[in-house]
């Protein structure tokens, strides 16, 4: 890897000294051209369509449009094609769908949660998203999920959603502990601080995320 988003932060360790081309909505064009890479990753929801186009027209872009949870082990093996890395790929989807086939013989309870990514105003995650998929996987019930993407709604709206818990996400608004008690009592729900991260990075971090997702699960019928 030549070249990465100011936001490609993890393994932190392989990630750091690697040049930053910017970031997913602003990236600097001529750095990439200059860079001359063999291919280029990018995501439909990061980046837009004249984006895409414009990068096509210097490299060969592959575009992951990952919606649910399963549309990872395609885009995986994908670009493991794409890549040379067939093997690792292969192994790294080994590891997500045995994780994935033991969370789905689970008999979770459901819980109904509010998802919120943003204040002032408060936007939700409603349905045709990732995280919406995520939620569905634990057996957590989107209290919008009969609205689209990510809408804004009102501290009444999600008071009268009458949910089990509001799961405040540490991205991209970074919700903290400071915002616990302020919403608790807006909606009279018990709100929790969700990594989000957890429910909305897609690919190999799913390895660890549906641990601690799981985990999550579990602590709340301890």
């Amino acid at each position: 890897m030549i070249a990465k988003t100011n936001f490609c932060i993890h393994p932190f360790n392989q990630v750091n000294d690697i040049e930053s081309i910017g970031g997913t909505k602003n990236f600097d064009l001529q750095k990439i051209i200059q860079l001359k890479p063999d291919l280029i990753i990018a995501n439909h929801e990061e980046n837009t369509k004249n984006q895409i186009m414009e990068l096509k027209n210097h490299c060969p872009v592959f575009v992951t449009k990952v919606d649910k949870v399963d549309d990872v082990i395609p885009m995986i093996l994908n670009l493991g094609k794409l890549t040379f890395t067939n093997s690792k790929a292969l192994d790294i989807s080994k590891s997500i769908t045995q994780k994935l086939n033991n969370i789905k013989t689970n008999s979770f309870h459901n819980n109904k949660v509010v998802y919120l990514i943003w204040k002032n105003p408060y936007m939700i995650c409603g349905n045709d998203t990732f995280i919406n998929s995520m939620l569905k996987l634990f057996k957590f019930e989107n209290a919008f999920k009969d609205l689209n993407r990510y809408p804004e709604v009102s501290s009444l709206k999600i008071k009268e959603s009458c949910s089990d818990y509001i799961f405040l996400s540490s991205e991209p608004y970074p919700f903290k502990e400071k915002h616990l008690k302020k919403i608790s009592q807006e909606s009279n729900t018990k709100a929790l601080l969700v990594d989000g991260e957890d429910f909305s990075w897609f690919g190999s971090r799913l390895i660890q995320s549906l641990d601690r997702i799981l985990k999550l699960k579990q602590s709340l019928h301890n």
